[in-house]
């Protein structure tokens, strides 16, 4: 089955999470979607595929750092 990404005309920022080392879903998949709904994606160096669980302080200070660097551009 071939998943169609749905168009996103919302304007605002969107952060993707992945990891290269998951064994479920291929990263190339998050790439693309950060291509088509033009994301920022940000990957975790270590995690496999359920990256809150493997290493839920590094998505909490990740996260936090988008916002704040989205914030401070927004300035």
């Amino acid at each position: 089955a071939v998943y169609g990404m749905p168009e996103i005309s919302h304007g605002f920022p969107i952060l993707l999470v992945a990891s290269r080392k998951d064994r479920v879903v291929n990263a190339r998949c998050s790439e693309q979607l950060a291509a088509h709904w033009n994301a920022d994606l940000i990957y975790h160096p270590t995690a496999g595929h359920d990256i809150p669980l493997d290493d839920p302080a590094w998505l909490a200070r990740t996260i936090r750092g988008w916002v704040d660097l989205r914030e401070g551009a927004r300035r």
